[in-house]
């Protein structure tokens, strides 16, 4: 059995939502289509000083508490917004080595399809929740999005 830490409510609805519509906004002029999926690097938004960045940094600082509850070595190396679309999927693969960690948080669960499968688990969004596995040592991917957009927040960390 893969241990996955799952949190319920991580986000609170609004704070998934201001995600979705700064998504939206920024990702015409900062995002790039990976895989097929929109996403949108929130890192190097991080020294700068709009609204959005300062929003961006209070998400990394939940990131950062949580992981630390999980892992005291684990610091973030990088987080997006991912945005896929009806019919995209992710096929089970494991990350680079050097990510100890993996986390995906939903922005929305207002679609059909698109769980996250980690190991032989299968996980069904929820908005505002984060799920937090070993991603370089437990296959894991992305059923088919068979019906809307599914939102999500994926983050990547290093250990010190």
């Amino acid at each position: 059995m893969t241990d996955v830490v799952e949190k319920e409510n991580f986000l609170s609805g609004d704070e998934c939502n201001r995600l979705i519509e700064i998504h939206r906004k920024l990702f015409v002029s900062q995002g790039c289509i990976y895989n097929e999926t929109e996403v949108l690097d929130f890192m190097p938004m991080l020294p700068n000083h709009s609204k959005d960045d300062i929003f961006a940094r209070c998400i990394h600082g939940k990131i950062t508490e949580h992981i630390k509850a999980v892992n005291k070595s684990s610091f973030i190396d990088y987080f997006q917004a991912v945005k896929w679309r009806e019919g995209l999927a992710m096929p089970k693969h494991v990350d680079f080595d050097f990510h100890t960690w993996t986390s995906v948080i939903y922005l929305n669960d207002d679609y059909e399809g698109g769980e996250t499968v980690v190991g032989d688990k299968e996980i069904a969004p929820l908005k505002g929740k984060i799920i937090t596995f070993q991603g370089p040592s437990v296959l894991h991917g992305v059923n088919k999005v068979l019906k809307g957009d599914r939102y999500t927040v994926p983050v990547w960390y290093r250990s010190a």
